[in-house]
């Protein structure tokens, strides 16, 4: 496995047109896929990108950085969209990747319709089991945060892939929330990588923690002899979506 470097999204995209994001539920994923985003677009101004399912309160923050919200199901799945990279937070609000659910063809159709279109997309979503032996035959790549193994669909590359990777936990990818896992089905070597943190990405920078108020923790001076408080300021002084 390759040393930990910060990879800049391009280097991903240069490779693969269908990406995977999968984790555990406020493992940074959705804030992590957007500040490479962002970084993408600030290095490359003229490349389209496109989101959709994300938290509202971004918006602001997203379009003065000329990211394109998309809010109808109609747009991703019509996709008249060209040369546009597509983050759909989220899939299976759109897509039931299970079998009984007989929407093999229209996810045939999507992924196809993508490379017609000549864009690229990046999924994620939380749901359990819903990288598949049908989504892993289309996507060819997987950034993936901390996830338990048993959300993973055995027989796949994705969960083959991931077992791989030491951790120090037997029953999931155990790593911290400013670090990434890149694997690949095209056999390129597993890249863990880090991702800087952005506090306008933050939609949990606020929340009340357990003990009392996140904010008033941070105030309180360096040298008080509140455990709990000093102790949950630095544990979790970056949070992840």
């Amino acid at each position: 496995m390759e040393m930990m470097y910060i990879m800049e999204l391009k280097q991903i995209l240069s490779n693969h047109s269908a990406i995977a994001l999968l984790g555990n539920k406020s493992t940074g994923k959705t804030m992590s896929m957007l500040t490479l985003l962002l970084n993408l677009k600030i290095d490359k101004p003229k490349v389209n990108i496109a989101v959709m399912g994300i938290n509202a309160e971004l918006e602001p923050y997203l379009k003065q950085h000329g990211i394109i919200i998309l809010k109808s199901e109609m747009d991703i799945l019509d996709l008249r969209l060209t040369n546009t990279l597509i983050f759909i937070d989220e899939i299976a609000m759109f897509f039931d990747s299970k079998a009984s659910s007989k929407q093999e063809k229209k996810l045939a159709r999507f992924f196809d319709r993508i490379e017609h279109q000549k864009c690229k997309v990046i999924i994620g979503t939380t749901r359990e089991k819903y990288f598949n032996g049908l989504m892993c035959s289309r996507v060819t790549c997987a950034i993936t945060k901390e996830v338990e193994y048993d959300s993973l669909v055995n027989g796949t590359w994705i969960k083959e892939r991931i077992m791989a990777i030491v951790s120090p936990s037997d029953y999931r990818l155990e790593i911290s929330p400013d670090t990434y896992f890149l694997v690949s089905k095209k056999g390129e070597t597993t890249v863990e990588c880090k991702v800087e943190y952005d506090a306008e990405l933050d939609t949990k920078k606020s929340d009340i923690d357990f003990f009392g108020d996140r904010k008033d923790c941070e105030e309180k001076d360096e040298n008080s002899d509140e455990f709990f408080c000093d102790n949950i300021s630095e544990k979790y002084e970056v949070s992840y979506e």
